[in-house]
């Protein structure tokens, strides 16, 4: 799935994978037989790559990391694992990703897109790991932004509408300061509430399509919870660990 060992080795595919591994306590230099720190130090972009603008769309860039959130996957695997100097130019293309004139993040790297919830979230838990005084700034200045986007049901916008997902993931973000933005978490968490169904699952959005979603179900509880995904951590112990999947092997 990360497709490490291709020329398509993606850097959020492996970032998320690693930040799996870090949270349930397990070694992501020896997860699934791949090592996957460092995996994103060899992905790492020296520069931007203009035949194939996927791959690189900058230096520091992951390769084939064509979102915030993969961008953000991939530094918050590094540090985790405390290679903080291998995720510096991974940070510094990040923040240029910033918007100037709102202090938040678009969705999208190497194609036009607008600023929004979700990465906006990510980044600002991205950069609350970082000890320096433009990472503080940067984070202080995204929770801002992100307050100032609550809907009066205590919802955020997402691309879904009124969504779960923005909404979890916007306390997340707000959570990293929560003692100036108790009273929009607790309203968000209320909204996020009002859209859990009798089989314990959420919907997608506010006013969408009926029924359960794994994904919106999933994020709601990072929104229940708070924590950022650069801090969370699970206990497994007491589980079996499942085997290591194969591309070739029988279900």
């Amino acid at each position: 799935w990360t497709k490490i060992g291709t020329k398509y080795a993606g850097g959020g595919f492996i970032g998320k994978t690693a930040v799996l591994a870090e949270s349930v306590g397990r070694d992501p230099r020896n997860f699934g037989g791949k090592n996957l720190i460092a995996a994103l130090a060899r992905g790492t972009c020296a520069a931007t790559t203009p035949a194939e603008p996927r791959k690189c769309a900058g230096k520091g860039n992951y390769t084939y990391a064509t979102s915030v959130f993969s961008q953000s996957l991939g530094i918050i695997a590094q540090v985790r694992a405390g290679e903080t100097a291998a995720a510096k130019q991974p940070v510094t293309y990040l923040k240029s990703l910033r918007d100037p004139s709102t202090g938040g993040w678009p969705s999208l790297i190497g194609e036009p897109s607008d600023v929004e919830v979700d990465s906006t979230a990510m980044a600002a838990m991205t950069l609350d790991l970082l000890p320096d005084a433009d990472s503080k700034a940067a984070v202080d200045r995204a929770l801002v932004w992100l307050a100032d986007q609550q809907l009066p049901d205590g919802g955020f916008p997402g691309a879904s509408g009124n969504s779960v997902n923005s909404a979890a993931l916007a306390v997340q973000g707000l959570s990293l300061d929560s003692g100036k933005y108790g009273a929009e978490i607790a309203k968000a968490r209320k909204f996020l509430a009002s859209q859990q169904n009798k089989d314990g699952g959420f919907s997608v959005s506010k006013g969408g399509q009926a029924g359960s979603d794994v994904r919106a179900s999933a994020q709601a509880v990072g929104g229940a919870t708070g924590i950022s995904f650069g801090v969370l951590t699970r206990d497994m112990s007491g589980t079996t660990p499942q085997p290591v999947p194969s591309v070739s092997g029988q279900p």
